[in-house]
């Protein structure tokens, strides 16, 4: 082929590209506004030639020299250095160093010109952003000490001790940093750290002891109780919680700085992964505030002749195979069958009354208000010597029936009560979908764990009988142990069965079937 039909500026371009290596055709096509066919043309003749002549296209393009830099660029990279060293800022910026150097020469480069040649500068010299803020001196101690965590195989100390002695050397931090893989920002506070109190000042200080471990333990109490409430009562437009939002907060009610990490960790210490607890810990009552007072108030000055009762129904439970942790072994592998007969099921009406920690219990064939109106008697049978009974349930409809209220009316009237004496009964309603303020869903799934988890009970009755025997052994155990010690044999309860702001009894880990 002719040379004379190729473009001379294309071909030249496209010499350098195929000196380079291999050629990029989508790339080169592009940037040339050429086609391929036209592209592969021009690489067959310049092999061709190659061939012909080896070594012809080694040689160096005819480049236009570089103007010689003249005596105003001599004069900034005099004033450079200076005006480095003079930077108060923790990192060197364009704008300040030009600014700086505007007030020495005013006739010198507009900030366009001196930003190119400040780049070039820095590039040629290897000058750190970070470096004017280098350590100056190092004493003997420290020097010793540093060395000692150079040759340590502890990371941390590692990573101090090369930060140090490189930043006393002057290399360049971003470098030091890359190499020790941690930010620039943990670099600039160890060297802040050393420059004030020298080796000391980056020895990990140690939290431990019980002021400490009670500080996280109030921490986290203070976080459920935000997390109970909705981001709407704390001013955020939102319709659930996000770390961010939970820390700032956090913050404004209680004066305490927190992080999101922070958040996120007692969030998941308390058995809750933040997804489903920002579904299972949040109430969307407005009201929620006030019905918690109201509950808290009552407990605060609850007398002698007054009790406070936690109410709930658990079921229907199907008595069948049922699954759960239990030891097996190594080679064992316990299999629930998907389908299984039922071979009965029971729907249990429970009240625990707080203050002596007792259970009171019957079994229903469904949930209704028939059924709280036989619980309101049977509690006040079991309390006759007293003079108030609250009840605290969650917001199911027949907790509010129209059938209950006339019942209630009935029995707090002062006619039935002097023929009867009777307490009067008050109620304390949960905000609606509270289950997790209600302490006896705390005992339903210690139960659970307890005597229906891993259970196979031939019939309703004899799963009956285990849970009447549970119940019995723990009411018998509080009457004779009034403080509760903790976490005993009756399935290890979510939580400490009294009624706190903070408490999620609802524990997921120990779900109840």
């Amino acid at each position: 082929m002719d040379m004379e039909i190729y473009a001379h500026a294309k071909l030249k371009a496209i010499r350098r590209f195929w000196l380079r290596g291999p050629v990029n055709a989508s790339r080169v096509c592009l940037r040339l506004g050429i086609c391929r066919n036209t592209l592969r043309r021009y690489l067959n003749y310049i092999q061709a030639q190659e061939k012909q002549h080896p070594g012809i296209f080694n040689l160096p393009t005819n480049r236009a020299r570089r103007p010689p830099r003249g005596k105003r660029f001599a004069d900034l990279v005099a004033l450079l250095p200076q005006l480095v060293a003079g930077c108060k800022l923790p990192k060197i910026e364009n704008r300040p160093i030009w600014e700086a150097y505007h007030e020495l020469r005013p006739q010198g480069y507009a900030y366009a010109g001196f930003v190119v040649n400040f780049l070039k500068w820095r590039r040629e010299v290897g000058l750190c952003p970070h470096g004017h803020g280098k350590i100056q001196a190092i004493t003997p101690a420290d020097a010793d000490i540093l060395q000692q965590w150079r040759n340590s195989r502890q990371l941390d100390e590692w990573q101090k001790a090369v930060i140090i002695q490189g930043s006393y050397e002057g290399k360049n931090l971003q470098e030091l940093a890359e190499k020790v893989e941690v930010g620039m920002k943990c670099v600039l506070v160890w060297i802040s750290k050393f420059k004030k109190d020298g080796a000391a000042g980056l020895i990990r200080k140690k939290c431990t002891g019980e002021p400490w471990a009670a500080q996280v333990k109030d921490k986290t109490e203070k976080l459920m109780v935000l997390l109970h409430e909705t981001p709407r009562i704390n001013g955020f437009n939102r319709t659930s919680w996000c770390l961010r939002d939970l820390a700032i907060t956090f913050e404004r009610r209680y004066g305490i700085s927190i992080s999101m990490g922070l958040v996120s960790v007692y969030i998941r210490r308390s058995g809750f992964l933040f997804k489903k607890a920002k579904v299972a810990l949040t109430s969307p009552d407005p009201c929620f505030r006030e019905k918690i007072d109201y509950i808290k108030s009552i407990l605060s000055r609850l007398g002698p002749r007054e009790r406070f009762f936690s109410i709930d129904e658990m079921g229907p439970v199907s008595v069948k195979l049922k699954g759960g942790h239990s030891y097996q072994a190594k080679d064992e592998i316990k299999i629930i069958p998907e389908f299984q007969k039922s071979r009965g099921c029971l729907i249990l009406t429970a009240a625990i009354e707080l203050s002596a920690n007792q259970v009171n219990h019957f079994y229903s064939s469904t949930k209704n208000t028939s059924e709280m109106i036989r619980l309101i008697h049977v509690l006040i049978a079991a309390y006759p010597d007293t003079d108030t009974l609250y009840l605290s349930w969650d917001a199911a409809s027949w907790h509010a029936s129209k059938q209950l209220t006339k019942e209630l009316e009935r029995i707090n009237d002062a006619s039935f009560r002097l023929e009867n004496l009777t307490p009067e009964i008050r109620l304390a309603p949960l905000p609606v979908t509270a289950q997790f303020l209600n302490v006896i869903e705390s005992v339903f799934s210690g139960m659970a764990k307890s005597v229906l988890h891993n259970s196979d009970y031939p019939d309703a009755m004899t799963c009956k009988a285990a849970i009447d025997r549970y119940f019995l052994e723990r009411n018998t155990y509080f009457q004779q142990h009034p403080k509760r010690a903790g976490k005993k044999i009756w399935g290890k309860e979510a939580v400490i069965p009294v009624f706190s702001e903070s408490n999620n009894c609802k524990d997921p880990r120990n779900c109840r079937p």
